[in-house]
């Protein structure tokens, strides 16, 4: 009987820490997944952005920083690329900016926004 009550006390010692431990290695391999740009965006400096009027220098221009660049495709006349930044959201956030032939067209942003607060022993946890 007590051998089997100290591994019903292991499993429950040990299920959550695992699930800490598992949680802790998922955001630091999201966060090692950010693109290196050189500053941060805030959904404030994403919302200034005008489609199909402004061009890559001028979104890097209000950004504050040039992105990370990556051509999707690159033929005679016509030319798609991606530009990354790193988002200002704990613990992960990506903007990314579609230029076609250098003219802003689409924008992506993935957000996961974690909040928690502890006043009065309350907790609360938000995803974006």
């Amino acid at each position: 009987m007590m051998r089997w009550l100290k591994m019903l006390l292991i499993a429950v010692v040990a299920i959550p820490v695992i699930g800490l431990v598992v949680a802790i290695i998922g955001l630091g391999v999201a966060r090692l997944s950010l693109p290196a740009s050189a500053c941060t965006v805030s959904e404030a400096s994403i919302s200034t952005l005008n489609l199909e009027k402004m061009t890559g220098s001028d979104v890097a221009a209000r950004l504050g920083c040039d992105g990370i660049h990556k051509v999707e495709l690159d033929s005679e006349g016509f030319r798609i690329e991606t530009v990354s930044w790193r988002g200002d959201a704990w613990p992960y956030s990506v903007f990314e900016a579609q230029l076609i032939n250098g003219v802003l067209h689409g924008t992506k942003t993935v957000r996961l926004d974690l909040n928690v607060n502890l006043p009065g022993g309350q907790r609360e946890a938000s995803a974006n």
